[in-house]
């Protein structure tokens, strides 16, 4: 018969790995690094604080949303304290890296970052879009010349319109 606490770390050392909270370490790295965050007690959870419906400050000012119930339940799993870790695009890898956080959420795939960080399933969809005034008609990549389009510096969304902006397109970071 499997102790309970052996199942237990088992299952959360599982879920971990899952979630592509240890970077592309050996598994005897990722395990020491969950023995530490056991044995802290707490688990850092990097988010961003500014990207509603996953996170966003509400009206008594402290962050909701999606990622916060998320990290609410890895807390759980792990009988540890949640701490969350304000990210940007720019430093959430960086983060994870350099142990400043223990894991992060709301992170899209791509190839690059798949060479540092563990990924699982989604959580969640993830997509990307283009948005702007209801008469600018953009059916692919070639609508967008001569426009101005914003974007957050460092993300995926980043990447991916630098690779299919034609020319002419002026990407605002």
């Amino acid at each position: 018969m499997t102790h309970p606490t052996s199942r237990r770390r088992t299952l959360v050392q599982g879920f971990l790995l899952g979630l592509g909270a240890m970077t592309a370490l050996s598994s005897a790295a990722m395990a020491d690094r969950l023995d530490e965050v056991m044995a802290a007690g707490t688990v850092k959870i990097g988010i961003f604080e500014d990207f509603p419906p996953f996170a966003s400050l509400g009206a008594d000012l402290k962050i909701q949303g999606y990622d916060v119930e998320m990290a609410d339940i890895l807390g759980k799993a792990l009988g540890a304290k949640v701490e969350l870790v304000g990210i940007t695009g720019q430093n959430r890898i960086p983060y994870l890296t350099e142990g400043k956080v223990d894991l992060l959420l709301s992170i899209g795939y791509s190839d690059e970052r798949a060479e540092v960080v563990g990924f699982t399933t989604p959580y969640a969809p993830y997509y990307i879009a283009v948005m702007g005034p209801r008469d600018l008609a953009v059916a692919g990549p070639a609508d967008l010349a001569g426009k101005t389009i914003a974007v957050n510096r460092g993300t995926l969304e980043d990447t991916e319109v630098t690779k299919v902006a034609p020319e002419g397109a002026d990407i605002q970071r």
